[in-house]
C-alpha cells in the first residue's frame, strides 16, 4: 500500500514537474518570439535610417553648388541641341526629335572634350553623381524605388545626353567597359520600371 501511495506521490509530482516545464517553456518561447519582433523592428528602423540617412546625402549632393552648375550646363546643352534639332527636323515633334538626338549629343560632346574641357568636366559631374547612385542601390543601399521616386526624370534627362556618347566611346574607341557602369545600370532599370508602369 505505501509503495503504491508513493509511486502515485511521485507520478504526480512528475506530472506538476511535466506541466511547470510545458509552462516555463511556453512563456521561455513568447519572451523569445517578443524579443526577436523588438530586434527585428529595431533592425527595420536602423535600416530605415540608414536609407533615409543616404538619400538626405544624396540630395544633398545634388542640390550642391557644383552639381547645380553641372544642371545648368547640361539645360543649356539639352536647349542648344532641341534647337538645332527644330530647325533641322521642322515636322517631327519633341518626342520624335529627341529620338534622333544622340548623334547631336555624342558631337556636341567630342567638341567640348576638346574645346572647353572645364565646361566638359563639369557636365559629367552628373554622370559621376549617378555613378554613385546606382551603386548604392546595387549595393543594397537604397532601392530602386527609392531612387526612382526622386531622381527618374533627372536619370532620364541625363541618359539622353550622356548615354550615347559613353556607349559610343566604350564601343568605338575602345574605353573601358565598365565606364560609368553603375549609372547605365541605373538608367537601364528606370527604363524598365517605366516600360512595366505604363504597360497596360
Amino acid at each position: 500500500m505505501t509503495v503504491n501511495w508513493n509511486f502515485e506521490l511521485t507520478n504526480l509530482a512528475l506530472a506538476g514537474v511535466a506541466i511547470w516545464a510545458v509552462l516555463f517553456a511556453r512563456r521561455q518561447v513568447g519572451e523569445m518570439r517578443e524579443s526577436n519582433r523588438k530586434l527585428a523592428e529595431s533592425a527595420r528602423n536602423q535600416e530605415l535610417q540608414l536609407r533615409a540617412s543616404v538619400l538626405l546625402s544624396l540630395d544633398e549632393r545634388w542640390e550642391s553648388v557644383s552639381i547645380a552648375a553641372a544642371i545648368a550646363e547640361l539645360r543649356t546643352l539639352i536647349g542648344e541641341v532641341e534647337r538645332e534639332l527644330a530647325v533641322r527636323y521642322p515636322d517631327l515633334d519633341l518626342p520624335q526629335r529627341r529620338g534622333r538626338s544622340a548623334p547631336s549629343y555624342i558631337g556636341k560632346l567630342r567638341k567640348l572634350d576638346q574645346d572647353d574641357p572645364a565646361r566638359y568636366l563639369c557636365l559629367f559631374r552628373i554622370c559621376a553623381f549617378f555613378e554613385t547612385v546606382g551603386y548604392v542601390v546595387r549595393a543594397g543601399y537604397l532601392t530602386l524605388t527609392d531612387v526612382f521616386e526622386l531622381f527618374s526624370v533627372s536619370i532620364n534627362a541625363a541618359a539622353m545626353v550622356f548615354r550615347p556618347y559613353i556607349e559610343d566611346i566604350v564601343n568605338r574607341e575602345g574605353a573601358d567597359p565598365r565606364l560609368y557602369s553603375n549609372f547605365r545600370w541605373l538608367i537601364a532599370e528606370v527604363e524598365r520600371r517605366e516600360a512595366t508602369s505604363l504597360a497596360p
